[in-house]
């Protein structure tokens, strides 16, 4: 199996992308030249309010693979300071826009996403019921992916306002958007009332070992049980922090940077099944004006 190619394009969302674009030699100041953007490396759309960021397949780049020992956060800031300190020429833009930084069009075929299990996992400052279903939605159209085999809701908040949203994650597998959803970061007995109470049950636990040090055996019986993974991962409470985006944005040139806050950061992951070989990994990342 060659490379893996993921195509990248432009999410629906409720603004007007493409109006947006066209506009980009008015609302940047400069001459712009559309062509040139379409065919660059990456595609430079300007809106309001907010900043999205899509890496590419993070292990095409050597420099994320000498570093395995990195925290994901870690491995996170030095992939943007990577990706960013070619767009310096960006920060004569207005704080107030949006900026879309999207890879340049590439495509999987049908065949070897057959061979791939797709995941994705879900990071908000703050919790929203819609923005659940936005983030896992946006990034799937921005990946060129059809749906997620497998989408997990990363849940450092308040345990109530789980279950007032649920129900909209719920809405990704009617949707057809993804196949199984998961959770992490929950106690054990609020992963048991989610599991007893919610219409589409979570499939996935994922517990962070650096906090918890041992798997809750009341944890690990009832995953038994009820045939749901049970997983283990290091990622931090709060993936991309703004004192992090203030040092990627000294490091990189890109000023602009310094207004925004993270909203929400997809991370997805394509395995190979049944050999479990991890073949590329990414994140859709959304910032907002602070």
């Amino acid at each position: 199996m060659g490379k893996l190619q993921i195509p990248c394009c432009i999410p629906q969302t409720s603004d007007t992308m493409w109006s947006f674009l066209l506009c980009i030699k008015q609302v940047s100041g400069k001459q712009t030249n559309i062509n040139h953007i379409k065919e660059s490396q990456h595609t430079v759309i300007v809106v309001k309010m907010s900043v999205y960021l899509f890496t590419e397949n993070m292990l095409d780049y050597p420099e994320v693979k000498k570093n395995v020992s990195h925290t994901p956060e870690k491995e996170l800031e030095e992939f943007l300071k990577l990706t960013l300190q070619s767009k310096q020429e960006l920060d004569g833009l207005k704080a107030e826009h949006y900026v879309h930084l999207i890879p340049k069009a590439i495509k999987i075929n049908e065949e070897e996403r057959s061979t791939l299990k797709i995941s994705a996992k879900l990071f908000m400052n703050v919790p929203n019921e819609m923005k659940i279903y936005k983030a896992f939605n946006e990034a799937l159209q921005s990946l060129g992916f059809e749906k997620f085999d497998a989408a997990v809701v990363a849940w450092p908040h308040p345990k109530e306002q789980l279950f007032e949203v649920w129900p909209v994650a719920e809405n990704l597998v009617d949707d057809g958007l993804v196949s199984c959803l998961g959770v992490s970061d929950v106690e054990t007995q609020t992963f048991v009332l989610l599991h007893e109470k919610s219409r589409l049950k979570p499939e996935i636990v994922q517990i962070n070992l650096e906090a918890c040090c041992v798997v809750p055996p009341e944890l690990a019986s009832f995953a038994r049980a009820n045939d749901i993974q049970l997983l283990t991962h290091n990622d931090p409470k709060e993936l991309l922090p703004k004192k992090t985006i203030e040092e990627i944005a000294k490091s990189t040139g890109c000023n602009w940077l310094k207004e925004f806050s993270l909203d929400w950061a997809v991370r997805y992951q394509a395995l190979v099944k049944c050999r479990g070989v991890l073949k590329a990994k990414g994140y859709v990342i959304k910032l907002v004006k602070d």
